[in-house]
């Protein structure tokens, strides 16, 4: 499995070189991080710093989904099970994202103006690893993998959404999209848990839980699909 996963990984690296992830990560750091400004607020740039790392997670995702799932699938499905290669792809992408996000720390501390004790904080390290895996694991489920090419953009609008806490408010028929708000990842309140530097947050295990079902229903679709459409 830790081989299946470095191959992913490196066969995304050679297919796209990651040029959509450094020019995300240049846009972020010339002009949302200009170190003319700083220094910049903890709160403002934890909100920057979880914005660029899910859109870098779901292009990467999104790339990777598209890259790797063709007929040399057969060949890797003849050494592992179907859900320990979806949970490879999983990893590989989180690998991927987490690289970015280190490059990120290290530009931000140099150039911020924040101290290494005032930035890295546990809420910061675990919500901004939770994150990354949510939004990993719902462009996975809405996957050409799970479901077919025209569901992908279903991922992105549940991404989007879920940025947005109380995005039902004022909105007509708002008490049933608040019960709707209840099926989207919380990312949006993930990101008002770091600001706050909380830890302990009822966000954490629902956090988690959210996680393992929708690994777990992306597992079983996968195991399910009938891979007749790969070329």
């Amino acid at each position: 499995m830790v081989y299946l996963v470095i191959f992913l990984a490196k066969n995304y690296w050679r297919r796209s070189n990651f040029l959509l992830q450094f020019l995300i990560l240049a846009m972020v750091c010339g002009y949302f991080i200009d170190p003319g400004y700083a220094p910049y607020s903890y709160d403002y740039i934890v909100l920057i710093k979880n914005f660029a790392l899910i859109i870098i997670a779901f292009i990467t995702t999104f790339q990777m989904n598209k890259i790797n799932y063709d007929r040399s699938i057969y060949v890797l499905l003849t050494r592992v099970k179907r859900k320990f290669y979806y949970l490879s792809a999983v990893l590989s992408s989180f690998i991927i994202v987490l690289g970015f996000s280190i490059l990120l720390d290290i530009y931000i501390l140099l150039f911020t103006g924040l101290s290494f004790y005032n930035f890295f904080t546990l809420s910061l390290i675990i919500y901004s690893i939770l994150n990354i895996f949510l939004v990993i694991v719902v462009s996975k489920l809405f996957s050409v993998y799970t479901m077919g090419n025209a569901y992908q953009i279903v991922g992105l609008i549940i991404t989007g959404f879920a940025l947005i806490p109380g995005w039902y408010e004022n909105l007509p028929f708002e008490k049933v999209l608040s019960y709707l708000n209840h099926v989207l990842p919380p990312l949006g309140s993930n990101i008002l848990v770091q600001q706050s530097k909380s830890f302990f947050n009822w966000n954490l295990p629902l956090s988690i839980l959210y996680l393992i079902i929708a690994l777990s229903i992306g597992i079983r679709l996968f195991e399910n699909r009938n891979l007749t459409d790969l070329k």
